[in-house]
């Protein structure tokens, strides 16, 4: 059943707002918006490539992948979705998902009508402005990540893996001093850097041994950001928050 609870859109138009400033009305218009939600089990997919859209998924608790994956079931992670983002962004204007999703922890998703999130969009050109926005910044999320797998060391591949988490996390106030919670399975870690399992382990000891951080039952401690930076060659600008204070 299609609801307007303000208290759940309040967490997408948050997200929103890191990359494009809003008036008041806009706000409104966004938090006016028809939704339903739904709950999704830890390793469950939920869209498939290929499936028709008729909505958007929002992630409101939980961590949420999109994958692609090959014949033989070889799964490879193309980007993480945390509280407030948009999963599904690059498919509502083809109306057809251009990758799987699936539930790496138990989730909470909210799903906005395409209708009425295009009508909104027309009646608010700003608003079309910011989503149009946020497809560029996961567009450059996406470039980030190919030269990730296709050009750097497994360290590295995984120290820019543990950086941009904690960066976006910092943005949304879910990180907790240096550390925050990263709800993947070393399995999971390993399909979004493309490396084997047993090497991702033998990556982490190593980043452990120096020093730099350490994950346990799915938190992650960094002792030493600018090292994990320097591993990582990460530089945060791809991400984009800056944007809403520069327009």
């Amino acid at each position: 059943m299609l609801t307007n609870d303000t208290r759940t859109l309040d967490r997408y138009l948050t997200r929103l707002a890191l990359r494009s400033p809003l008036t008041q009305e806009e706000r409104q218009a966004i938090l006016a918006l028809p939704s339903s939600s739904s709950k999704k089990a830890a390793g469950s997919s939920f869209v498939a490539s290929g499936d028709e859209i008729d909505h958007a998924c929002v992630v409101l608790t939980g961590l949420v992948s999109s994958f692609k994956q090959t014949r033989d079931g070889t799964r490879q992670i193309m980007a993480l979705h945390i509280c407030g983002d948009m999963a599904d962004l690059p498919s509502i204007m083809l109306a057809e998902a251009v990758s799987g999703l699936e539930a790496l922890s138990d989730v909470t998703m909210l799903h906005i009508p395409l209708p009425a999130l295009f009508a909104v969009s027309e009646a608010y050109p700003r608003i079309a402005l910011a989503l149009w926005r946020d497809g560029a910044a996961d567009a450059a999320i996406q470039m980030a990540w190919a030269n990730n797998v296709g050009r750097k060391s497994a360290r590295s591949r995984l120290a820019h893996l543990f950086c941009e988490m904690g960066a976006r996390y910092e943005q949304t106030g879910s990180r907790v001093g240096l550390g925050f919670e990263l709800l993947m399975t070393q399995e999971q870690l390993a399909d979004a850097t493309a490396i084997t399992p047993v090497h991702l382990n033998r990556t982490l000891m190593s980043l452990r041994a120096d020093g730099i951080l350490d994950m346990r039952n799915k938190l992650v401690q960094v002792f030493d950001w600018p090292a994990l930076i320097k591993a990582a060659d990460f530089d945060p600008r791809y991400l984009s928050f800056r944007l809403a204070n520069a327009h």
